[in-house]
């Protein structure tokens, strides 16, 4: 994942792939505010929307996972926005400081790329250099 943002400001990136849903994990980082989200993510059985949103913000404090995750409050953060794509089985959270998701989707374009062409191609060098092509994926935009 690469993101260029032209605003001086504080940047956070996450990608996480699944994290099953783990009651106990779930108590340990969850705000009062997200415990109401508890039996939503327990019948999806993944955490993966909640454990992302929660890194997107600490590595924009510059804290990383040095910060008390319960500490952490997802729940109507304007600067935080969240992708799913159920194809990569993937979540992206982008945390910008002093934007919020509206000017963020405003301003921002959020592309997949994906590497082709490179070692793994027959009759090419395994340190041959690939090409990144766009690649369209059905995202949701989580709120």
């Amino acid at each position: 994942l690469c993101l260029r943002d032209g605003a001086p400001s504080p940047l956070g990136v996450d990608v996480q792939s699944h994290v099953p849903f783990d009651p106990d994990l779930f108590a340990r980082i969850a705000t009062p505010a997200e415990r109401e989200l508890y039996d939503r993510l327990e019948r999806a059985g993944d955490l993966s929307v909640l454990w992302s949103r929660k890194e997107a913000l600490v590595k924009r404090s510059g804290y990383g996972l040095a910060a008390s995750l319960s500490g952490v409050e997802t729940m109507g953060e304007a600067s935080l926005v969240t992708f799913v794509s159920e194809e990569l089985d993937a979540v992206f959270s982008i945390s910008i400081g002093g934007v919020s998701e509206r000017n963020f989707c405003r301003r921002t374009r959020v592309r997949m790329l994906e590497l082709s062409g490179g070692g793994d191609m027959p009759g090419r060098g395994a340190d041959a250099a690939g090409v990144w092509q766009p690649r369209s994926l059905p995202v949701v935009i989580v709120r």
